[in-house]
């Protein structure tokens, strides 16, 4: 088996655990809460990533509604912050009320989720750079076949989506991703990253 060492998988959004210390100031009912999940959630992408070629794996432990481990720490710095989805949601994808803006609970999350996940992340970075002399990071996501985009209708995706952007993403290991994806049968296409938040 090749030694993939040097890659660390990182899974932000899979998780479905709202633990009830982070979860009472939540205001939907279970009904709408478990839809706006079904929306958000990066459904079994822990298990997707579960191989033994990927030997270290990063997997945020609750749900992105208690914690988007993803955002920057800083709301100021956070492109979502203003739809209310910052570190800590405020505001549903349809922008409803998700929960009130509570500082004493983002500090609480920032503290006890949000930087212990860095950690675990930045260890594993600096582990593969100290053993192999390079990482490569693995952002792991997953998407619904079909995906309402208004004022278009139905949105179609393909099999793969690989998000890259012009400064982290070397052009050889794009092509490579790409022919080796549809050498597998699979249709694929390349997001630029950077292009989507600017547009956004």
């Amino acid at each position: 088996m090749d030694d993939f060492g040097f890659v660390v998988v990182h899974v932000p959004h899979a998780s479905l655990d709202i633990p009830e210390q982070y979860g009472r100031s939540i205001l939907l009912n279970k009904d709408r809460l478990w839809r706006e999940m079904r929306r958000m959630t990066d459904a079994f992408c822990d298990e997707l990533y579960d191989a033994p070629e990927f030997q270290t794996r990063v997997i945020a432990k609750y749900s992105r509604f208690v914690c988007d481990v993803e955002r920057f720490r800083d709301d100021a710095l956070e492109s979502r912050a203003k739809y209310g989805q910052g570190l800590m949601y405020t505001h549903t994808t349809l922008g409803k009320r998700l929960r009130m803006y509570d500082k004493e609970l983002r500090d609480k999350i920032l503290e006890e989720v949000y930087v212990p996940h860095h950690e675990r992340l930045t260890a594993a970075v600096e582990n593969a750079l100290e053993t192999y002399g390079k990482c490569l990071i693995i952002d792991g996501h997953s998407f619904p076949t079909m995906t309402p985009i208004k004022p278009l209708g139905i949105f179609t995706r393909p099999d793969f989506d690989i998000g890259t952007d012009s400064y982290h993403t070397p052009a050889e290991l794009r092509e490579v991703l790409c022919a080796k994806v549809r050498e597998l049968g699979y249709s694929v296409k390349v997001t630029r990253l950077l292009a989507v938040l600017l547009r956004q």
